[in-house]
């Protein structure tokens, strides 16, 4: 939500996100442990998810975060980048 007002976004459109998002997500289960691996360890999370999910990507602003991610086939972009890939107009 802190991002939202730079993004053009009101706090029931980052909601609306949200909500999408828990309907069509994949449940998984976290069986790697490979922490630390990363700077940030709140950060382990997201990575130890993307794996077990099979993600093909991390979208954050916090790229430097996840060095060494890729690693593990994953790729870590910007959110702008993400939707260059996708063909969404940026």
């Amino acid at each position: 939500m802190r991002s939202a007002a730079q993004c053009n976004l009101t706090v029931k459109d980052v909601e609306a996100f949200i909500d999408y998002l828990c309907k069509v997500a994949k449940h998984v289960d976290i069986a790697y442990n490979w922490r630390p691996f990363l700077k940030d360890p709140n950060d382990e999370m997201v990575l130890e998810t993307a794996v077990a999910g099979g993600c093909g990507h991390i979208v954050t602003f916090n790229t430097g975060d996840f060095a060494g991610a890729e690693q593990f086939g994953i790729g870590i972009v910007r959110p702008r980048e993400f939707l260059a890939l996708i063909g969404e107009n940026t």
